[in-house]
């Protein structure tokens, strides 16, 4: 069996999200639902040698990520009713939206985020590959989309024996947990699989994108008392996104979001925790000054 796939050129890409909304528009896709999604990944700081002398570290790279049709594919496994499954004749896992029931099951159990939760349909939607233009012998709408050329798509292991097999870096989780069929060309200063949203020696920025409205959002952890502390996130634009910016020492930090009060979410980008007693929960790194 063939197995389809993508290839990201980290490396070349600028995160100018085209791809996403080239997606989003070729989707028709409502508001807080995008298959296909840039992660930004920053750190580093200024150092003072001396008075008048600084010396940085800082860098920044960007992720474009969707649905990675894994071979070992946790929505096809949790789903209750077979609505998620893979086409045999290419590998990719489809959605049939008749058998979809909306649980969730397989939101909660992709460590990449992919299934999203559509409340006007209250069914599960996520990327197929763009099958209607792979039958007309066309590429996915992201791919062409993209003006620096750094996503292909195509025959996984082709892909491999051309790129290599790389598909760990930060922030994506580790690829042994799903087996995907990605392949990532590295930038000069990516960092390891374990650590999300780096920022060494300071401030770590959160952000959360919603699929519906809320009135209150809150940051909390470890590093805040959890919620007799909570940290109020500030929404960001009228997309959905909402933002907090906490200073973390150097170490591993667990953290959840509160939305309204009510429920406990876990970040799609960010290595899960067992539930630590406060819900689900989720896992940052970051690094010590050098």
């Amino acid at each position: 069996m063939t197995q389809l796939g993508f290839y990201v050129d980290v490396a070349k890409c600028t995160g100018c999200k085209t791809c996403q909304v080239a997606c989003k528009d070729k989707n028709g896709l409502p508001v807080g639902i995008n298959f296909r999604r840039v992660a930004e990944y920053a750190g580093g700081q200024w150092k003072q040698l001396e008075p008048g002398v600084w010396q940085q570290d800082v860098f920044a790279y960007y992720t474009s990520i969707s649905c990675n049709h894994c071979a070992d594919p946790a929505c096809v496994t949790v789903c209750p009713t077979g609505a998620h499954a893979k086409r045999k004749e290419d590998g990719l896992v489809l959605i049939d939206s008749a058998q979809c029931i909306g649980c969730k099951r397989c939101a909660k159990a992709c460590p990449y985020g992919a299934p999203q939760y559509n409340p006007a349909t209250q069914k599960m939607m996520k990327c197929d590959g763009c099958v209607d233009r792979l039958a007309q012998g066309q590429n996915p709408t992201c791919v062409d989309a993209c003006p620096q050329r750094a996503i292909e798509f195509g025959d996984i292991e082709q892909l491999r024996r051309k790129y290599g097999k790389g598909a760990a870096i930060a922030p994506l989780p580790d690829p042994r947990r799903t087996r995907p069929s990605l392949v990532i060309k590295a930038p000069r200063n990516a960092r390891p699989v374990g650590a999300t949203r780096e920022e060494r020696g300071g401030a770590v920025r959160f952000n959360l994108a919603l699929p519906s409205p809320a009135s209150e959002v809150a940051l909390v952890g470890d590093f805040n008392g959890w919620d007799d502390e909570a940290t109020p996130m500030v929404r960001r634009g009228s997309d959905g996104t909402w933002s907090a910016r906490v200073p973390l020492p150097p170490g591993r930090h667990v953290y959840a979001f509160v939305v309204d009060g009510k429920r406990w979410l876990i970040d799609p980008l960010a290595p899960q925790v067992p539930d630590a007693g406060f819900g689900p929960t989720n896992a940052v790194i970051v690094e010590g000054a050098r």
